[in-house]
């Protein structure tokens, strides 16, 4: 376990039966230690996307594209009188 010990050895005789718990014991421990070691990344990780999606961003105020001015231009071109061309 986290300080060395080694529940491998462990084992109870039942009618006469070697049970290892020891192995059994020593693989849920080792379970619940990297179940709570994935638990803390996720959260942590949850956490910090939270904040991410709280911060206000600085919206770009930007004006028409390029494709939209260009169709203006043209209809403001076709709108002035022959003679101006």
């Amino acid at each position: 376990m986290a300080d060395g010990t080694d529940c491998n050895d462990w084992f109870a005789t039942v009618r006469g039966v070697e049970v290892t718990y020891g192995v059994f014991i020593q693989t849920v421990v080792e379970f619940l230690i990297i179940a709570l070691g994935i638990f803390v990344i996720i959260k942590v990780f949850s956490r910090l996307q939270r904040k991410e999606k709280a911060k206000p961003k600085e919206e770009k105020v930007a004006g028409p594209s390029e494709e939209a001015l260009l169709p203006r231009e043209i209809r403001d071109v076709l709108a002035q009188p022959s003679r101006e061309r």
